[in-house]
């Protein structure tokens, strides 16, 4: 990675990682914890999981649902790595608190950075030169942020992408060195913040000198991408058109494929930008919309996590499922919460406001609100086995709610039990496995629900869950191909690639069939080589069995010939050793001789 892109060591400070904390964990789970401040002083570069487990040891047993402190800390930072985090979390108080993000084309893999990041850029250079603290210039560049002139364009709320070139940012490092160097702060023209850091009108002097910097001539696409699914916001495909509207209230962002914005755009030059979705394990990475905005009100996250993650603090939260006998009051709080928020006529990826999901509370009647929910207990040292997982479903008292629910036990419990983290299941595992197990009774039971994750992908994400429209479409292979009836031109290729698909079938199933049948031929002939090793150890073993018993019936005829001192005895033994060996003793005829 670039020295440029990589945050200054010196800028990171605990008070981020609690502040990403607090929107990471579930809001049930909080508490106090919200002013809790028993961090280590100073920097917390290399102190994160330290950081961790002292939250967590404040928290008891409240965040046990996520893991060790080292998987706590791995998390937070996936979650934390975005452009514009300083706004989404409100750090204004701090320094820029994480690496600049590069963003490749899609054409020529080309470098882009967002205008967001450059400020992390300037600031990680300014702390390799500066002697200042961090939080000092932290606070003099973010005055200096706030109090731009809004023609200039620079304000961090805008949403844009620049090349990034390090030769140029070199030369930016260069140039403040020696300003920095020169820059006086008592001179007469510097006002404020500026003039006690030099480092500020330096950079003011750097930024009017570039400002290709920050008024990019190519117009940017991002082109998200979740697994095999790509795809681009109307948002920005408006913008580039000059269709933009203000999009402060916008609370959904529609996307469209690749090819129908490419068809869209026309003409106009822009360039397609790769960017993953990026999800931690409890919390879906936040997205930055094109307009400006502060905190979670211009940040989104894909429907699908929304849902997720709104059913998350349902069950663990809330915990409605523990709390309510009767399903059908529970679906009808849940339809009311959702109606307006996950639409099932949607049929591509949406993108819903931060905000919105925030907005949304699984309210229940005062009664039932009252009611005490058992805890998730601990699991043992080595381990819980599946009888333990449908036992603590009962004790959770799921089983009211959900009958059918240990049903679905065992196939949640071999998929934990197969993708676990350490030697022996966790409770972190079983927390798993149980919100596995109650969000398949809830898409079995909410057919709207169950329609809505089908047309959103996330059917593959709730383990065990069987999604008749997905079977439908694994068994007709022909349905993904069936815009060639609406484009009649393409359907020669579509049949050259039917034909060559089939090609690749058949070659797969010949190599299938002749694997098959060598695996046979050698597992024959294993059986085969094994026989007849067993046989030849078994006739070893006769022959050294008979080679003992002559090797004793020898030794007792050399110790009967030992003793014998005359002719007669001699001729005697002779006689008695034919006897025992069964061969006759010749006699000469003349015993004379």
């Amino acid at each position: 990675m670039s020295k440029f892109l990589e945050i200054n060591k010196r800028a990171l400070v605990p008070g981020y990682l609690h502040r990403k904390s607090m929107f990471y964990i579930l809001e049930e789970f909080q508490g106090n914890l919200q002013t809790f401040g028993g961090y280590p002083y100073g920097c917390s570069y290399g102190k994160e999981e330290e950081c961790a487990q002292l939250l967590m040891n404040a928290a008891k047993n409240r965040l046990r649902m996520y893991g060790s402190a080292r998987e706590f800390a791995e998390n937070l930072k996936i979650y934390g790595s975005f452009s514009g985090n300083d706004l989404f979390f409100d750090l204004d108080e701090f320094p820029y608190q994480t690496n600049a993000i590069v963003y490749r084309s899609l054409k020529n893999d080309e470098e882009y950075i967002c205008n967001l990041d450059l400020f992390v850029i300037l600031q990680n250079i300014l702390l390799g030169i500066s002697e200042n603290p961090p939080m000092l210039l932290a606070a003099a560049l973010d005055y200096y942020l706030k109090n731009v002139e809004e023609e200039e364009e620079v304000n961090e709320n805008s949403l844009k992408f620049v090349r990034f070139d390090e030769k140029i940012f070199e030369g930016i490092e260069k140039d403040l060195r020696e300003m920095i160097a020169e820059r006086r702060p008592n001179e007469p023209e510097h006002k404020l913040f500026t003039s006690e850091f030099p480092e500020i009108k330096s950079l003011v002097d750097v930024i009017e000198k570039r400002q290709e910097l920050f008024h990019p001539t190519v117009k940017v696409v991002r082109l998200f991408e979740d697994g095999d699914q790509k795809f681009v916001m109307k948002a920005e495909i408006d913008y580039i058109l000059n269709k933009t509207k203000d999009d402060t209230e916008i609370r959904f962002l529609h996307t469209m494929g690749m090819e129908e914005a490419e068809r869209t755009l026309g003409k106009n030059t822009f360039e397609f930008i790769r960017c993953p979705i990026q999800r931690a394990k409890h919390r879906a990475v936040p997205i930055k919309g094109c307009g400006g905005g502060k905190q979670e009100s211009n940040f989104y996250i894909l429907a699908v996590d929304a849902l997720f993650e709104y059913l998350r603090s349902v069950i663990f939260g809330a915990k409605i499922l523990q709390k309510m006998s009767n399903f059908d009051e529970f679906s009808r709080v849940l339809s009311e919460n959702l109606k307006n928020v996950f639409t099932v006529e949607c049929k591509s990826p949406y993108f819903i406001r931060m905000s919105v999901l925030n907005g949304l509370s699984a309210k229940l009647p005062s009664e039932v609100e009252k009611l005490p929910a058992k805890e998730v207990r601990n699991a043992k040292c080595d381990g819980f086995t599946l009888q333990n997982l449908k036992n603590e479903l009962k004790h959770l008292g799921l089983t009211e709610a959900l009958p059918e629910i240990q049903d679905y036990a065992e196939v949640v419990y071999d998929h934990v039990d197969r993708v676990k983290a350490e030697e022996y299941l966790r409770t972190c595992d079983l927390f798993d496995a149980i919100e596995q197990c109650q969000l398949i009774c809830i898409f079995n039971r909410i057919p709207n629900l169950k329609k809505f994750l089908h047309n959103q992908n996330g059917c593959g994400r709730v383990v065990g869950l069987k999604c008749d429209e997905c079977e439908k479409e694994k068994k007709t292979p022909e349905v993904q191909i069936s815009s060639q009836t609406q484009d009649p031109s393409k359907a020669s290729i579509y049949s050259q690639i039917c034909e060559e698909m089939m090609e690749i079938k058949k070659e797969l199933e010949d190599l299938k069939n002749n694997y098959e049948k060598v695996v046979e031929s050698e597992a024959k002939l294993k059986e085969e080589l094994t026989l007849e090793k067993e046989k030849n150890r078994e006739t070893i073993l006769t022959l050294k069995a008979e080679n003992a018993a002559n090797e004793r019936v020898i030794q007792q005829l050399l110790d009967k010939l030992t003793p014998i001192s005359s002719n007669e005895d001699r001729q005697n033994a002779v006689e008695e050793a034919s006897i025992w060996s069964g061969f006759p003793i010749w006699k000469p005829s003349n015993p004379s001789v």
